[in-house]
């Protein structure tokens, strides 16, 4: 009965409840055009580079912090070779040893000579390279294009402690992700191998999106009501009066985190309404 309904739950909870509450969906677009961000990683060593310093209270602190840098040359890109590619996306910097737990290296850091699965003595030269040779580890955040598959929906059999339906989430990668992702790897790596460093890990995104990551898009907004859930606003087109204010309603993923627009946008659609109401009451 409120005059004012604010959904703000996240992308793929937010159209889990348009789709439980049964709000009128004409072009069939709730839970659809869902994104994730394009992802990758890869990570290089330098022999002989030292990456700790004892300092002279002996803190082990790394000369590299413990946050990440972010590099950007690559969010639009002009290649004369690859015309097809002009959005890509940033990387974040990290030092390798602090962002690679010890037990994490077991699976997922690679050697020199096994790109991951490291045991017994494969993985104790890991660890050893990492606590006392220089090293950087980039990853990726790029452009993703908007499917209209890429969807959420109810799932039929699995049901919250409450009864109702949880979500049930089809994602696969364009090729143009695909395509984003190595080529920004291959450049950084280009760079880095050139100033000496040595290949360790490589990943670029595969066409499955594994894990959770940003996700976004699944009730996005527009003027046009046959190809949006809300309007510039973010109001249901078909409910007045229910608002979103989490990344659903974004049109496309972008190609950096999507938090700070998220609350830009909030402070934009809440402000609006303040005025309105403003104005009406004189």
């Amino acid at each position: 009965k409120a005059p004012r309904v604010f959904v703000s739950i996240q992308a793929i909870e937010s159209a889990r409840l348009f789709l439980i509450s049964g709000i009128p969906d004409p072009n069939k677009l709730i839970g659809r055009y869902l994104t994730y961000h394009t992802k990758g990683s890869a990570e290089l060593t330098f022999k002989g580079q030292p990456v700790w310093d004892d300092g002279p209270q002996r803190l082990f602190q790394p000369r590299t912090s413990l946050g990440s840098l972010q590099l950007r040359d690559l969010y639009v890109i002009h290649d004369k070779q690859r015309p097809e590619l002009t959005k890509g996306g940033k990387f974040s910097i990290y030092d390798p040893f602090t962002i690679s737990p010890l037990i994490k290296c077991v699976t997922r850091t690679g050697g020199a000579k096994k790109a991951k699965d490291l045991w017994g003595k494969d993985l104790v030269d890991r660890l050893v390279e990492l606590r006392n040779q220089g090293g950087v580890l980039f990853s990726f955040t790029g452009e993703t294009m908007s499917l209209y598959d890429n969807r959420v929906e109810l799932d039929n059999d699995v049901k919250d402690p409450w009864g109702l339906p949880v979500a049930r989430v089809f994602y696969k990668h364009h090729d143009y992700d695909l395509a984003i992702s190595k080529y920004c790897l291959e450049r950084v790596c280009q760079i880095m191998t050139d100033a000496g460093g040595e290949l360790r890990k490589f990943e670029p995104q595969p066409i499955v999106n594994e894990g959770y990551g940003h996700n976004h898009g699944s009730l996005r907004a527009g003027r046009d009501a046959g190809s949006s859930v809300l309007d510039e606003n973010c109001q249901s087109h078909t409910v007045k009066g229910l608002y979103v204010l989490d990344s659903a309603f974004m049109p496309t993923a972008g190609a950096s985190n999507p938090t700070l627009t998220q609350i830009a946008n909030a402070y934009r659609v809440c402000h609006g309404l303040f005025d309105s109401r403003t104005k009406v009451n004189g």
